[in-house]
Formats: C-alpha cells, structure tokens, sequence
C-alpha cells in the first residue's frame, strides 16, 4: 500500500525514534496516490452532458481517510492543497452520489516465495509507519484502534460539514456538499429521495444560470481486512456499532479467518473464519470478497444465507489482462459465482491491475480510459458466457450480464488511477461511443447498472432493515428504468 518503503530505512528509523513527521506522511500520501494525465477536454454535446448528470454514481472502494488530511484538503476547499485522489470537489465533479469508505490497519511488504510474489501477515507492517509520520500511532496501538480511527474520522468529517453548514449564510460557501454515513437501510432510502430532488433542483438551477444547491454524497464505512484483534466476533460488534456496514475477512495476507489472494498459502475458511462470517450476517454486514483467495471465497459463498448480500469491492479480471499470478486477479468461475448469489463485482482503476506496464497502453489519460473500459467489457463478456447465461436464466428470466458489475477504483489505495474521478464523464463516453472500431458498446441502461444502480440495491436489500423488497422501492425512485429485474 504505502510507497514510504522507497525512502529507506533512514527516513523508517526517524519517524520510529520521534514519532512525529507529518511533512513525511504528506509527501508519501503525494507520492502514492497519483492520477495518469487526465484525458483530453473533448467536445461533449448537451445529450452526452445530461446523460452523465442524470446517472446515480457509486464507488465501491476508498481509503481515502486512512492519511489524516486537513479538513479543507478533504473539502477541496478554493485555496487549499490537492492531495491524493479524492476531495468532496471532485466527487461533486464527478457526479458521485455514493462513496465507500475502507479502514486499512495492515500492509505487510512483499516477498518472494518460490519465485511467486505474495505477503506475509508477520512481515511488517508499512501503516505503522504512517501512524509514526502523522504522530498517531500510540493512540492506534490496536488493529481495532486503527479501525476505529478511521471510520469515526469519516463520521466526524460529516458532523463537521453539517455544522459549518448550519452556521454559515451561504451555506455553498461552507462546502459544495455535505457527506452523510449511511448505517441502514432506511436511512438510505431516505438518501435517494434527497438525492433524487437535488438532481432536480440542480438541473433547473444550471438551466436558469443559477447558483447550484449543495450536494449531498452518501458515505458507507467498510473495513479491508479483519486481523489479529479484529479477528473475533466481539470486534465485529463494535465495529458494526460504530457505523461499519462492509467487512472483509481479509486484505494482502493470509490471516486468521481466511486465505488472500495474494497472501503465501491461499487457503481456505478457518472455522474461526466461519464464526466471525455468521456474526456478519447476523448483523446484516456487506461481505467483501475483494482480498479473498479463491478458495475461501468459494467457501464463504456456500456458506452464507441468500439475505446476506456481497460484493467484490475492487479486483482486477484474469481475462481482461495477465497480472504474472500475483493474485489480484480474479477468474471467470469466481465473478459468475458472485453474480449467481446475486452480488457485484467491482472493477478497479489502478494501472497495475490493469497491466499498463505489461501489455496495455496506458501512456496517458485517453489510453488509460479505453484500457479500463475494455476491463469492464471484458467482464460483462465472462458474464455473457453461453452456459452461465442459461443457469441465470433459470433463476431469473431478464438476467443481464450488467446487473453484476461496478465502480471499485481503490481511490486513495496507493495507487497510480488510470482516470480521476472527476473525469468519470470520459470512461461513460468510451464505454457508450467506442473510440476504436470493431469494439460494442454498452447499452444506456448497462451503463446506469454498473455505475450506481447494481450498487444501489446492495445497499438497499443488504444494509440492516433491507430486503430484495425494499431494494425495489427505494432504487425505484430514482425514476430509472434501468433497475435490475433482480430486485
């Protein structure tokens, strides 16, 4: 995760003895969360504009609030410093309407097991260091802490936001948006309805030369990766009581509970892994499956209750590119299990994942637009596959291959983006009007389901108080058309 590890073991030692670098810990968020040049500003007619503004836009993947940004960073206020990938800015730029938030607590170096790349729980851990550099690690001694930590952040960022809003007379001058934690399902029923009427106000507002009214985004909390002291049932209560609605049992390394994909061993669910598994569905948690090895995702998806809903938050697809068997992968049996318990698969935008150093072209931002839709469509075609389109079919009639993919960028994740989210807009284009030819488009409604609709009714039937049900009624007032048949 952090690129600290090229500063060398100097800069290690200094943060360790004194505990305290921020300059350090700013210029390593700087270094490691970058963007390939943006694409180029292109003419976009008043159809193309409205059709972006009226799509419902969800990421499923951020960790944007493990570095310990300024406030006005994380506003994007006029005047400030731009860091990393996300600010509330960008994401009003990039019509987000829904962000998931991720706690990270561990990131342990690579090494190298038989000529195959992989990680291993006891071999250090990078975050430490960046706790060192922010001057926050004897508070966030625990795993749990460190969790804690970031998840209350996030909270408390919206707090903050609400109150300076209340407090201001141009309350745009405050902020362009509020950011409200969403913790069930009627609280994000009664999101959508606002956000629905936002959308209104603002499209009138832009018609008559107005000023805009302030965005609300939706922020949902997630953990990537329970270890060593989240690795219980009592540490799923209190994170789910702390607002956290999406776990995953793992992240780089095999641990406890489960096999990584890119831990050493790969294994499968443990039986303590079985336990914390019954205790997230049991409190309705978001399963992520994004970190997962193959075997014990397999193991988890036979294991949990149709209710319970999952996700693959943000991977990479062994048939859109060859990662040299790191792991980030994940195969076409795995993304057509996932969409048969009815879940979603979120795509990630990381250069690396996408094999731009080994085979794609990614040298800048048009190149790195077509190469991530081409991920997308590669997906939708493992989705499309012959006999995986006849099972669906006998679960559901209209099955469609778009109802099981989305955005998962892994913004802020250390990693070089191959578009910002405030140029979204370019990838909708790419994926609607394919710049080469010989290359199909994805439908309008495809496009609306894998950008925030499939999204939509996990949150809806999969957020505590949620069913399939009120997936149906509460994404339905978004007046689309496109709301998947599944619901």
């Amino acid at each position: 995760l952090l690129k600290m590890r090229v500063l060398g073991f100097p800069v290690y030692f200094f943060c360790f003895v004194f505990s305290g670098c921020a300059g350090l810990a700013e210029f390593s968020d700087r270094a490691a969360n970058t963007v390939i040049s943006p694409p180029p500003q292109t003419e976009t007619s008043p159809a193309s504009r409205a059709f972006f503004d009226s799509l419902f836009i969800a990421d499923l993947h951020a960790d944007t609030f493990l570095w310990g940004r300024s406030e006005q960073t994380l506003i994007g206020a006029p005047g400030s410093t731009q860091i990393g990938h996300i600010d509330l800015r960008r994401l009003v730029e990039g019509n987000i309407a829904l962000q998931v938030f991720s706690s990270v607590t561990q990131y342990s170096s690579p090494i190298n097991r038989s000529g195959v790349r992989c990680h291993e729980q006891f071999g250090g851990n990078q975050i430490d260091t960046l706790l060192r550099a922010q001057g926050r690690y004897s508070a966030e001694l625990t795993y749990l802490a460190r969790a804690l930590a970031q998840a209350k952040a996030a909270s408390q960022f919206s707090a903050r936001l609400k109150e300076m809003h209340r407090q201001s007379s141009d309350s745009r001058s405050a902020s362009m948006a509020q950011l409200t934690v969403i913790r069930d399902a009627d609280q994000f029923a009664s999101f959508l309805v606002r956000w629905q009427a936002n959308q209104s106000a603002r499209k009138l507002a832009r018609q008559a030369g107005a000023t805009e009214p302030v965005v609300e985004i939706g922020a949902v909390l997630a953990i990537e990766g329970l270890h060593r002291d989240n690795a219980d049932t009592a540490s799923v209560d209190v994170l789910f009581g702390n607002g956290v609605r999406m776990m995953a049992l793992t992240h780089h390394f095999d641990n406890e509970l489960a096999g990584s994909n890119t831990g050493c061993a790969k294994g499968g669910l443990t039986e303590r892994g079985a336990q914390v598994l019954t205790s997230l569905s049991r409190h309705s948690a978001i399963v992520d499956l994004a970190h997962v090895s193959e075997k014990s995702s397999v193991d988890i998806l036979s294991r949990l209750p149709g209710r319970t809903q999952v996700v693959i938050s943000h991977t990479g697809l062994v048939s859109h590119c060859d990662d040299g068997g790191y792991g980030r992968h994940i195969s076409a049996e795995l993304i057509r299990r996932v969409a048969r318990h009815d879940g979603v698969v979120g795509v990630m935008f990381q250069d690396r994942t996408l094999c731009c150093s080994s085979g794609n072209s990614c040298g800048n931002g048009t190149d790195g637009v077509i190469t991530l839709a081409n991920a997308f469509r590669a997906a939708l075609a493992e989705l499309s596959e012959p006999q995986h389109v006849q099972a669906m079919q006998g679960l559901r009639a209209d099955y469609d291959a778009a109802d099981h993919l989305a955005l998962g960028s892994d913004y802020d994740g250390s990693i070089r983006a191959v578009v910002g989210v405030e140029y979204l807009s370019a990838l909708v284009r790419e994926l609607r009007f394919p710049s080469r030819a010989g290359v199909a488009a994805v439908s309008d409604s495809g496009i609306r389901k894998i950008f925030g609709m499939n999204v939509c009714r996990i949150m809806a039937a999969g957020l505590p108080g949620g069913d399939p049900a009120k997936a149906r009624d509460s994404c339905r007032v978004l007046n689309n058309t496109s709301v998947s048949a599944s619901l």
